[in-house]
């Protein structure tokens, strides 16, 4: 402050009887001061405007303080701006009025609707004589739009607003005046989980929206996006039935499938059982994202906005074909590809890669106890199939069953040996009992 040629101090605590970050609207301004504190040692000169305040208007307060009611509808000068509202003298007397009470509609600043000097009516809503505290609302001098809100906008409505503002997990839409609603990041698209607000629309743009839910009492509003188009999982549960064939690209591999692009922008899933009937993770190795595939639909799911595809049913399965041709029972060659102590792998089929296993106990009807005594890789074998477990897709053989049959065919021809006659006396009485 310049004070008659003199450099003074205005402290900020002693600019007004309110708080003030910003005193700029002051500055070349000449104003009534009170020097509070000399100090000529150090030439210091302290001085204060809010006692001058103060003196002045305790005349006019008292009178205003007796005035004030709530309800009452008063005109005042906007004296400062914080994040949370503003402060407006009312004549003497200082009021607040909050962000959440400037208008109906949502604002992000008190600065976005005021400036510091502006005249403005405002109504007391709450006024606590004590402690000389006054709360002002402008957004009660109009009516609540939300009043009949229930009637005018519906559940399932459909309608056009403008996008006001943008956050990470949405975006709030203008609808009519002092009316917005939010889109939650669930409710912007259908297949994107992971929708970026940022990225999807933008400030001031116009969308479509549909009103999902409705709660007056607590002025919110649940829109949604998404529900103004086609649901492509629906979209494609009528096009496609279980059993068609559907082409895709790969849009990644995990360990446990491989997930397909389809029509309408969504995905499908080929576990990694479904990929190959044998072998399906050397299968999915040589798999590339990017490739174009074929696949069977298993199964659709729209509430779960799931789909089960299949790459193995393209193809019969060679294990139920090989063991429909060769049941329990019959009599098959392979040649071993592994051999270890409790016993041994045979390939029964090559060009589809079916296999058997040989136990060391069905090796042979003389004990063994270790297979690699009796078998060895690459060895051409003849056995009996013993047991088919479709589950498991295992083949169970055996050599011994072979040789036990053999053996029981003996046994049989040499009891009919031993009942054919072998004396001249049988002989004769065996012509004669024919006759």
């Amino acid at each position: 402050m310049d004070v008659e040629g003199l450099r003074a101090f205005l402290p900020g605590s002693l600019v007004d009887v309110r708080p003030i970050k910003d005193v700029a609207h002051l500055e070349g301004k000449d104003i009534e001061i009170k020097v509070v504190k000399i100090d000529t040692k150090r030439n210091n000169i302290v001085v204060s405007r809010k006692a001058v305040i103060e003196e002045n208007s305790s005349g006019d307060k008292d009178a205003l303080l007796e005035k004030i009611s709530e309800g009452l509808v008063i005109k005042g000068i906007v004296k400062n701006i914080t994040d949370f509202g503003a402060f407006v003298d009312l004549g003497g007397v200082d009021g607040l009025l909050h962000i959440t009470d400037i208008s109906w509609s949502r604002i992000s600043h008190p600065t976005d609707v005021l400036a510091i000097g502006e005249e403005i009516d405002v109504k007391v809503i709450k006024f606590d004589k004590e402690k000389q505290r006054i709360s002002l609302g402008v957004k009660q001098l109009g009516q609540d739009p939300w009043l009949n809100i229930a009637n005018e906008l519906p559940v399932g409505a459909k309608l056009m607003g403008s996008v006001t503002n943008i956050t990470d997990y949405g975006c709030f839409v203008k609808l009519k005046e002092g009316i917005e609603g939010l889109v939650h990041t669930s409710e912007m698209d259908w297949t994107n989980k992971n929708v970026n607000p940022h990225k999807a629309v933008t400030i001031g743009q116009e969308v479509e929206v549909i009103v999902l839910e409705l709660d007056a009492a607590k002025h919110r509003i649940s829109l949604g996006i998404k529900q103004c188009i086609a649901n492509p999982w629906d979209e494609f549960e009528k096009n496609f039935k279980v059993g068609d064939k559907v082409t895709g690209k790969i849009r990644s591999i995990t360990e446990f499938g491989v997930f397909i692009g389809l029509d309408g922008g969504i995905d499908g899933l080929v576990h990694i059982s479904d990929v190959s009937w044998d072998n399906p993770a050397k299968v999915i190795k040589e798999l590339k994202k990017g490739d174009d595939v074929e696949a069977v639909l298993v199964s659709v799911n729209t509430d779960l906005e799931r789909i089960a595809l299949s790459m193995k049913q393209l193809s019969d399965d060679p294990f139920r074909n090989y063991t429909t041709i060769h049941p329990k029972g019959s009599l098959v060659k392979g040649k071993i590809t592994k051999v270890q102590e409790n016993g041994a792998v045979v390939m029964l089929d090559e060009d589809n890669n079916v296999d058997g296993f040989i136990r060391v106990a069905e090796i042979s009807v003389d004990h063994t106890k270790d297979a690699r005594d009796e078998l060895s890789e690459g060895q051409e074998v003849e056995a009996r199939i013993i047991n088919v477990d479709p589950k498991k897709r295992s083949i169970a053989l055996s050599i011994k069953a072979i040789e036990e049959g053999d053996t029981s065919s003996t046994k049989s021809n040499y009891k009919v040996e031993q009942m054919t006659p072998t004396t001249l006396g049988d002989l004769i009485k065996e012509q004669l009992s024919k006759k």
